[in-house]
């Protein structure tokens, strides 16, 4: 399975386990957790995890080794890889089961027109705010700010501005925030609640995560997961930052911090597309943070926190299964296509002038067959589709690879080359062209 296909699943997987155990999260446990395990998820559908799949299944061979089965299986003498390898010629590219590599291509071309997109927004919107801004002089009003910065420890690199065209506090940039306030009259205590919900989203990197909610969107806008991640982001994050604002106020504060957000929220009724951070106000997102901010869990015991992680590390530790369907190709080039390509391993019984390959009837086995007519090796299908993984750490058999060409006229080519195999991965190293054996008719 390509790479991209199966991180799309790996981040889906965790996807869905996070819709199933919603309602437990909500209930039971702080907004902190659904964080967490919605940053790891985003990282799901980013990092190419799969890999690492052959280091991956070393590890759990080893430490669930008395849960799994023993299997003594006699190494393979031959193996049919031609569905393993791209093979590229001169003018011509011949890729098995092409169909999703070229879907992943596509997906990365409008994927990357996409992102550009998103990209040219936020540009966009970070050129006309550098515009519209102005400095603030209240020095009532930069007193809070400054006493509001200063308990963060951000005096060295966040800036604040006002805005005459905006209607809601919001964070723009990445690695330099500007925190945009609109130009209206605030009481102290209200700034420094909004000062303080800003901070907080710069503390938690925030609009960082949103770029790669958006990235993930790009590189999987075809699956209708990732657009729940980003709906499911935009609501968890203003959770957050209310639960870490509200958690040392008194019941009076947290009530006018409530009405604070009921009161903005008149003022604004559009979304949250672009990539930055602020009091999301969307009507369904209000409800969510009001209910939470009332009957959200804001202090966890020990214990709740310790259940938390082993909850979230289980379900982590089951969603990267998926890995393991990670199973890109070998490529080779070559001045002609092989229709078959036959891996021998050194030291076994050469084929002689000629070989066959034969699919024994009605089983799911391949049956090899020397020219003799006696039968060398019967493998099982599993055995011939081997999965190759870039960071294996390879431990490699030697031996040869045949390759066979059938062309129009019914005259055909076998190509004999050094090769090694890796037994764990199945990667090979194919080294000089041995001999080669040409027959008027095939008969292969």
């Amino acid at each position: 399975m390509p790479l991209l296909v199966t991180m799309s699943l790996f981040g889906s997987l965790g996807t869905l386990i996070y819709l199933v155990l919603l309602p437990v999260m909500k209930k039971y446990f702080s907004v902190a957790w659904r964080r967490n395990y919605l940053i790891c998820v985003i990282l799901e559908y980013l990092i190419p995890f799969p890999y690492f799949s052959i280091e991956y299944r070393e590890i759990l061979e080893t430490v669930f080794s008395c849960f799994m089965p023993k299997k003594n299986v006699e190494p393979s003498v031959y193996l049919d890889d031609t569905v393993e390898f791209i093979q590229v010629t001169f003018g011509h590219v011949e890729i098995p089961n092409s169909t999703a590599y070229f879907f992943v291509a596509g997906v990365i071309l409008v994927g990357l027109i996409l992102y550009g997109f998103q990209m040219l927004r936020y540009l966009i919107v970070k050129h006309y705010i550098g515009h519209s801004v102005n400095e603030v002089e209240d020095k009532k009003t930069t007193r809070v700010i400054y006493d509001c910065v200063s308990s963060f420890n951000m005096t060295k690199y966040v800036r604040v501005y006002r805005c005459k065209f905006m209607d809601s506090p919001f964070t723009i940039g990445i690695f330099h925030p500007i925190i945009v306030l609109p130009d209206i009259e605030w009481s102290e205590s209200d700034l420094a609640l909004a000062m303080k919900h800003e901070l907080v989203h710069i503390r938690h990197r925030d609009n960082l995560v949103k770029m790669l909610v958006l990235g993930a969107i790009a590189l999987n806008f075809y699956n209708p997961f990732v657009y729940f991640i980003l709906l499911e982001w935009n609501v968890v994050a203003e959770q957050a930052c209310d639960r870490k604002v509200v958690l040392d106020l008194t019941k009076e504060e947290e009530y006018q911090y409530g009405m604070l957000i009921i009161r903005i929220a008149e003022e604004r009724k559009s979304g949250n597309g672009s990539p930055i951070m602020g009091f999301n106000l969307q009507n369904e997102i209000m409800k969510e943070r009001m209910y939470q901010m009332k009957y959200g869990v804001k202090k966890e015991s020990r214990a709740r926190k310790l259940l938390g992680a082993c909850i979230m590390g289980v379900v982590l530790f089951s969603s990267s299964m998926t890995v393991l369907a990670y199973s890109p190709k070998n490529i080779i080039y070559r001045d002609s296509l092989a229709d078959e390509i036959i891996f021998c391993e050194e030291g076994v019984a050469p084929w002689g002038v000629e070989y066959y390959a034969l699919e024994a009837s009605g089983t799911s086995e391949w049956t090899f067959i020397s020219d003799d007519g006696e039968i060398v090796e019967t493998i099982s299908e599993d055995d011939i589709d081997a999965e190759t993984y870039a960071f294996c750490i390879h431990t490699y058999v030697s031996g040869e690879v045949a390759m066979h060409t059938k062309y129009d006229d019914g005259s055909c080519k076998i190509e004999y080359y050094s090769a090694q195999r890796c037994s764990k991965c199945g990667n090979y190293i194919i080294g000089d062209l041995l001999r080669t054996l040409t027959s008027v008719k095939c008969t292969h």
